[in-house]
């Protein structure tokens, strides 16, 4: 948690626009990756997907769990989180973008 003395804006509509700017941005680096693959078969970009997924999770969920006192469960359930909308963008770009030759 965060205290900001002058108070913020709930909800403000520049919060939504860089969380979809940081959004794309990911997906746009996890697309490089996976077309880098020479095999862009439907399960080797799930896999990739799939550790891409926990690597992100591992970094991003486990050290605030140390530094922040975070409960171990909810860091599970964003890995979790990660795990469900890496697979889901990996699956949807092996069919459209990543069509197998």
């Amino acid at each position: 948690m965060v205290y900001v003395a002058e108070g913020t804006s709930l909800f403000d509509p520049m919060d939504f626009l860089k969380s979809l700017f940081f959004n794309l941005v990911t997906a746009l680096l996890i697309f490089l990756v996976l077309q880098r693959l020479s095999d862009t078969s439907t399960r080797n970009v799930l896999s990739t997907s799939l550790i891409l997924a926990l690597l992100v999770g591992f970094a991003g969920e486990l050290p605030p769990t140390s530094w922040f006192m975070i409960p171990i469960e909810y860091a599970i359930v964003n890995m979790i989180d990660y795990l469900v909308g890496f697979l889901l963008a990996g699956w949807l770009m092996s069919k459209v973008a990543l069509k197998a030759s």
